[in-house]
């Protein structure tokens, strides 16, 4: 071996040791740092609206969107594929839990049920968008799941973009979109749409 090849070796070990410290620590601390920023953002929200008096601090609703939001920023360090996968075994194979999680389920959704409609709404909005931000957590801070997301994530939101993008176009090219695709569509026929001439 050359003192070359042994430089080269020294250095992609380097390099590679690197790229293991930033996944495995920095890369995670960046993640629990996200998700507790959403969430202290989502928590100020259900605040606002109880300062406001929309939504009673008493309320069953905002007493438990309270504390999922509390324990999900206590314990988002904890959110993983691993854990995901034993609080999956742990409710199927124990009654006692099972019939515990269907408790707090009804629970929720009758102190939903109990607010008037665009209250429900927010409230309900504010928890789809936790459950969203800790399944977020859950898929990114697993680097082997991020890595295989990761194409369908580009897939979903390049679908969003184009969506959103002919949303946006859509008024502009009205007409003009509608007689390409139909005088693309009727080509085989003789007949051409007047207005598109």
């Amino acid at each position: 071996m050359t003192m070359e090849h042994a430089l080269a070796n020294v250095v992609l070990t380097t390099a590679l040791a690197s790229l293991f410290v930033w996944l495995y620590w920095e890369y995670r601390t960046y993640r629990v740092e996200r998700t507790r920023f959403k969430l202290f953002g989502l928590r100020d929200e259900l605040f606002a609206l109880g300062r406001g008096g929309a939504l009673p601090f008493e309320t069953p609703a905002y007493g438990m969107l309270r504390m999922m939001l509390n324990g999900a920023i206590r314990f988002s360090h904890r959110a993983n594929l691993l854990a995901v996968l034993v609080f999956r075994v742990t409710v199927q194979r124990s009654d006692a839990f099972s019939a515990r999680l269907q408790r707090q389920t009804e629970s929720w959704t009758r102190a939903l049920e109990s607010l008037d409609p665009e209250m429900r709404r927010q409230v309900d909005e504010i928890h789809r968008r936790y459950v969203q931000t800790m399944i977020e957590q859950t898929m990114l801070s697993s680097l082997v799941l991020a890595t295989l997301a990761l194409p369908f994530v580009l897939l979903v939101g390049l679908a969003r973009l184009s969506g959103a993008l002919a949303r946006r176009l859509a008024p502009r090219v009205g007409p003009g979109l509608d007689c390409i695709t139909t005088s693309e569509a009727e080509s085989e026929s003789d007949w051409t749409p007047a207005t598109c001439t």
